[in-house]
């Protein structure tokens, strides 16, 4: 109805990309600005040639550029022409594409999608650039003019979590994010022989068996018990729980074991680990001493936990303990509780290594470092004074709610060998252990203990690890990076050039392609910098307000609890370097800040259970998503001002309407000029069917302080506002529901 002599798109006739007609022959589109101000942006259109022109409304030649398609998106055609609009205020403007021959006089430009060289990748624009590692294929840093052509460093990754099951509480699910965590699980009472088999489920995620240690916990008695890890596979593995302090005795407590099951890519930084084989024994001996060396030596004897695992299906138990601990190496004691010497020849000795935690360390500064850090000491106990066992308290540094604890008795050089066990009356600064003599009635010697005090992470599998491919395409309007982790896991980076007014030029396009994912995984992609932020950032509420979210250590799902719901966009803020980042985005999505200079948004889920919460059904999504991220690096002022404009134009992207061929119509605006840059033509639509009444809604977008001039109030001459053939009288201002006039009936509240 706006424009003359057009055909509805109904009429179009040809191939369609979803609601867009790609071009073929001549094509002609309107394309349409939404917001109620000026605006320079990039149209995008599939195209079946490489060989196009296109055409403003004068018919004037307008400078473009083709892109091959990447092979990754689920887009049909095989490329996309990019053209700069201008557009007005509430406006549209009518183009046309027409397929030409190789070398006509204004074609667009043909950009060719070569192998990235070797060294750094750098695309650039007018105000922005960005760097990816050449080595890595990561995301490397963010340079812009509103930094005074400073540059952030941002490593971007992609990582997925694997959901809880239901059979370990409470699942992850359509409703519930609960991502597994190295933890904890239930071994119950023993009313038989006093030897429990307990089978403990894993996550999806491991590629092959992982590294498992762990240490048996009881309520508060004095009962002591050993465990041994047997049938471990990527999906599971199973325990030999015994009890020590009364050979083959049952019990009636409800006994756990805290442990870690780690992939090699997911040992922590400063751990160093393995998996010594031990070999048979012949009866009727009971006792066998290893030795194990470190692979780079440490720089003083470090902490040593130790765990015996057998992949064979049987019931043997056995007590580990270390000896003659060394910079570069210890000894281990493997005695059998259960019977005379062992057949298995895989039963091997798991075990970590971890170098002491000064005594003088000051505690992390902000919150999600105190509750990720890793604590390790060695306690003394010394004699029994002619006991088989004592139960001590041990302190450590505050860490989050219910860490896990690790432990391992050490000896000097005798073949004395010691169970030991956490007891109930943890709490985030000590834990309380039972120490048992297994093959000696009492012991003299002064013995210690080896403890590992550790969060209870998430297992977070990388995605993106060396990429398959990396594709360079530059040219005048676009250039872009595609990259190719694996298959259905795929981005690209894009930077606009020629939009001077300075809003879509400063921000860097992220569009991840992602999916089928794994059976089992939960999608983030996560962006780290030297950021100082505290473990601080900001989202927005419904697009309005933003809140701050920092981090809190108190919950027991430290990740889960600290995720937050992000509807359009979410910042962290380095106070003393005065620099923002922000990321805005084309659709919801959780997100939390897990480390300072940290953000991480979820992409997309694929779980394994029903979370119970109401749906019915396993969230088992199959489908293929392209979100797009929008990544903007500028001091605070700047960001603000930005930001706001930037998530509207996200928010409400160009219509783009294919149309049949038929006479040009001159440039269209509703509004007779632009709206301040503070206010936003929220809404505009027909109150009834009857009348000629029609409700208007403006919206300052920025909060109180937000910005120093454009959070200050600004009037709008609403008399003059639309542009010709409307005319505008104002009936009075309403409420927002439009439902009451001013002055308004207020409710007054106690």
């Amino acid at each position: 109805a706006l424009l003359p002599g057009t055909v509805p798109p109904a009429a179009a006739a040809g191939p369609h990309v979803g609601e867009v007609q790609y071009a073929s022959g001549t094509s002609s589109y309107a394309v349409y600005n939404q917001l109620g101000w000026t605006r320079q942006d990039v149209v995008s259109v599939p195209v079946s040639s490489s060989n196009v022109v296109v055409k403003d409304s004068k018919g004037q030649p307008v400078a473009a550029q083709v892109n091959p398609v990447p092979p990754f998106s689920t887009d049909p055609a095989p490329y996309r022409v990019y053209f700069l609009a201008n557009l007005p205020p509430l406006g549209m403007e009518l183009f046309t594409i027409t397929s030409v021959s190789a070398g006509t006089p204004g074609a667009a430009y043909v950009a060719a999608a070569v192998d990235a060289p070797h060294g750094d990748l750098v695309i650039a624009n007018e105000y922005a650039s960005a760097t990816v590692d050449g080595s890595s294929g990561r995301l490397k840093s963010v340079a812009s003019v509103w930094l005074n052509n400073g540059s952030v460093s941002v490593a971007q990754d992609f990582f997925q979590y694997s959901p809880s099951r239901g059979s370990t509480g409470q699942a992850s699910g359509a409703y519930i994010f609960r991502p597994w965590t190295n933890s904890v699980a239930d071994i119950g009472q023993d009313n038989s022989n006093g030897r429990h088999v307990t089978t403990v489920e894993l996550p999806t995620g491991y590629a092959a068996p992982p590294l498992i240690v762990g240490t048996l916990a009881t309520q508060d008695f004095n009962d002591c018990f050993t465990a041994t890890v047997r049938t471990e596979s990527t999906g599971q593995f199973q325990l030999n729980s015994y009890r020590v302090d009364n050979k083959g005795g049952q019990w009636s407590q409800d006994l756990q074991i805290d442990y870690v099951a780690w992939s090699p890519s997911q040992i922590p930084a400063g751990f160093q680990s393995g998996s010594e084989p031990v070999g048979r024994l012949d009866p009727p001996s009971l006792l066998k001493v290893i030795s194990v060396s470190f692979p780079t030596a440490f720089a003083a004897p470090p902490v040593v936990v130790l765990t015996a695992v057998s992949t064979d299906d049987v019931d043997d138990v056995f007590t580990v303990s270390t000896r003659k601990v060394s910079a570069t190496g210890f000894e281990a004691n493997v005695y059998r509780n259960d019977g005379e010497g062992w057949a298995q020849r895989d039963l091997r000795v798991n075990w970590l290594a971890y170098a002491a935690t000064p005594a003088d360390a000051q505690p992390p500064r902000d919150a999600y470092a105190a509750a990720s850090a890793v604590y390790a000491g060695t306690a003394s106990i010394g004699g029994s004074d002619g006991r088989h066992w004592v139960s001590l308290t041990i302190g450590h540094p505050a860490t989050s709610a219910n860490p896990i604890v690790l432990l391992t008795a050490r000896g000097g050089d005798g073949d004395e060998t010691f169970a030991v066990m956490t007891r109930a009356g943890r709490t985030t600064t000590t834990f309380t252990v039972n120490v048992y003599a297994v093959n000696a009635r009492s012991w003299s010697q002064n013995l210690q203990l080896d403890w590992i005090v550790l969060p209870r992470t998430a297992l977070l599998t990388p995605v993106n690890g060396q990429p398959l491919a990396v594709k360079l395409l530059n040219g005048p309007i676009v250039n872009e990076i595609q990259q190719v982790w694996r298959q259905s896991y795929a981005q690209t980076l894009r930077l606009y050039t020629g939009l001077a007014d300075g809003y879509r030029g400063s921000a860097v396009e992220i569009t991840s392609y992602v999916g089928p994912l794994d059976l089992g995984a939960e999608l983030v992609t996560r962006f780290s910098t030297e950021l100082d932020t505290a473990a601080t950032f900001y989202t927005d509420d419904n697009g309005l307000e933003m809140q701050q979210r920092s981090f809190n250590y108190t919950p027991s799902e430290v990740i889960a609890g600290n995720y937050f719901p992000v509807v359009s966009r979410a910042y962290m803020v380095d106070t003393q370097r005065n620099v923002q980042l922000t990321l805005l985005t084309d659709a919801s999505h959780g997100g939390g800040s897990l480390a300072s200079g940290s953000i991480e948004l979820m992409l997309h889920r694929r779980c394994l259970d029903d979370d119970g919460r109401g749906v019915g059904e396993v969230l088992n999504e199959t489908v293929a998503i392209e979100p797009a991220l929008w990544l903007l690096v500028a001091d605070p002022t700047d960001s603000a001002r930005l930001q706001r404009r930037l998530s509207l134009m996200q928010q409400l992207p160009l219509t783009v309407v294919p149309l049949a061929s038929g006479p040009l119509a001159p440039v269209f605006t509703g509004l007779s000029a632009a709206l301040p840059d503070q206010v936003h033509l929220l809404s505009l639509r027909a109150l009834d069917a009857v009348s000629n009444t029609s409700i208007l809604r403006l919206q300052h977008v920025f909060e109180a302080g937000e910005h120093p001039v454009l959070s200050q109030p600004v009037k709008v001459d609403l008399a003059t506002l639309f542009a010709a053939p409307f005319n505008l009288s104002v009936n009075g201002e309403m409420n927002l529901l439009a439902n009451q006039f001013y002055p308004m009936n207020r409710l007054h509240w106690n």
